[in-house]
């Protein structure tokens, strides 16, 4: 793939490997193409979900949704755990992040400061 730079006028060749459930290159879709040839492209006009299962990735979106599930349900039961008045897992984490920084004079508003010149 060639993708362009338009603020440097410039082109970086880019080199990757093929997702096994991608739906335009794993070897599933070039397969399938190669048999039925047009057929496969009618089929997967008529129906949006024909590739995705074709591929597999349908099998993937629905093992990812049941593990995010599984993992609502377990937030839930971390927030009933935490005790009356909503406290639990999550709570006060901003004050955690970056608990270090400041001390001595560093960080702080220099490091706004050079996030903001990016």
């Amino acid at each position: 793939m060639l993708r362009g730079q338009l603020s440097s006028f410039s082109q970086v060749a880019m080199e990757g490997w093929a997702f096994v459930q991608c739906t335009a290159c794993s070897e599933a879709v070039v397969g399938a193409f190669r048999e039925r040839g047009w057929g496969l492209v009618r089929a997967a006009l008529d129906s949006p979900r024909h590739l995705e299962e074709l591929t597999g990735l349908a099998e993937l979106h629905a093992a990812a949704a049941k593990l995010g599930e599984a993992d609502d349900s377990s937030d839930g039961e971390d927030v009933r755990e935490g005790g009356a008045g909503g406290e639990g897992r999550g709570k006060g984490n901003r004050e955690d992040v970056g608990a270090g920084e400041g001390e001595g004079g560093e960080g702080g508003e220099e490091e706004d400061e050079d996030w903001t010149e990016l």
